[in-house]
């Protein structure tokens, strides 16, 4: 047993000397490249739209007035704007009502409920010529919350229905005509100054509402050649023949 281990511990001094001393060393690892850097996301404010020719964008703008002031900030950086709405989809909401056929049927849920201290219950009457009332248990901005109501009153026998209702909203939008040589446009000294704009992007002018740009106007036409002078060496025209005269 100690001859093996002697035998052992020779053998590794023997490969130990060969790898170190002996063997040639094989060709170094590449470096590895350092990763390319991450570009930094720049935010809308920091952006800045390139000089004309073009038409820009600007909004949408909730309110009117934040418009008219972010279109007064324009006139003074000496860009040109021009005002214009738009109708644009808002979030719908969810009536949750049901439909009686008699207002006394109306009358007589709204009071069971209330005596139950069911809140939000409201009666409408039937409109001209007609015997159908409703009884409305809220509009909610969320379908979830309308679903519960739903659940709720079905629980005190009342069958409500749903009704999702759409809505729309006028936005404004100023378009700005770039020309060649007008500074470019700072749209975060925009939101700067009106403060209420911050939400507001900057975009290409939609096809339908981009206004002309003015095209360069043709050279004026020079005044006409005249006609090249007769030759007098050349004969003229033939007199015209009169009737029954010879040939």
């Amino acid at each position: 047993m100690k001859r093996v281990l002697v035998g052992l511990l020779l053998l590794n001094l023997v490969l130990f000397g060969y790898a170190h001393f002996v063997a040639e060393p094989g060709p170094a690892a590449p470096a590895a490249e350092p990763p390319a850097p991450i570009p930094r996301l720049a935010l809308l404010s920091e952006l800045k739209a390139p000089p004309g020719p073009g038409c820009l964008s600007i909004g949408p703008f909730a309110e009117h007035g934040l418009a008219a002031q972010a279109g007064s900030w324009l006139h003074g950086t000496h860009h040109t704007s021009r005002e214009r709405s738009a109708e644009a989809d808002a979030p719908a909401t969810y009536w949750v009502a049901l439909t009686t056929k008699t207002l006394q049927q109306a009358a007589r849920i709204s009071m069971r409920l209330k005596a139950a201290s069911v809140a939000d219950v409201e009666v409408a009457p039937p409109g001209a010529n007609q015997t159908d009332a409703t009884v409305s248990f809220g509009i909610y901005s969320d379908r979830d919350r309308a679903e519960r109501r739903v659940t709720d009153l079905r629980r005190l026998g009342v069958n409500a229905l749903i009704t999702e209702q759409q809505h729309k909203l006028t936005q404004w939008w100023l378009d700005v005509v770039l020309r060649a040589g007008d500074p470019p446009l700072d749209a975060g000294a925009l939101h700067k100054a009106v403060p209420g704009a911050a939400a507001a992007a900057v975009i290409p002018c939609p096809a339908t509402a981009a206004p002309a740009l003015p095209t360069p106007a043709a050279p004026a036409a020079g005044p006409a050649a005249a006609p090249p002078a007769a030759d007098p060496s050349s004969p003229g025209p033939a007199p015209a023949k009169l009737p029954g005269a010879p040939a």
